[in-house]
């Protein structure tokens, strides 16, 4: 995505007018998107393929992902002057 504002792409509707949807200016999108989107992918590889070390490996991959979600919250948080 890069350089590409998803929101340049999106309608929204109003309940009043469900069949038109409309695009919204800059100045009315939330002033916490932000400027740039990327995308990450991470992959996990794994030599054993038995069924416990797989159970293993996706445990610790979900353990490692909420770390990594908890940590970005905070962040957010902080730059709102909430936390």
């Amino acid at each position: 995505m890069g350089d590409t504002d998803p929101m340049n792409n999106m309608r929204f509707y109003t309940k009043s007018d469900q069949r038109n949807g409309v695009e919204l200016s800059d100045d009315q999108t939330s002033m916490f998107l932000p400027r740039r989107f990327s995308e990450q992918r991470v992959r996990v590889y794994c030599k054993k393929i038995d069924e416990d070390s797989l159970s293993k490996a996706c445990r610790r991959m979900d353990a490692w992902w909420e770390t990594k979600k908890q940590a970005e919250v905070r962040r957010l948080l902080n730059l709102l002057n909430i936390a």
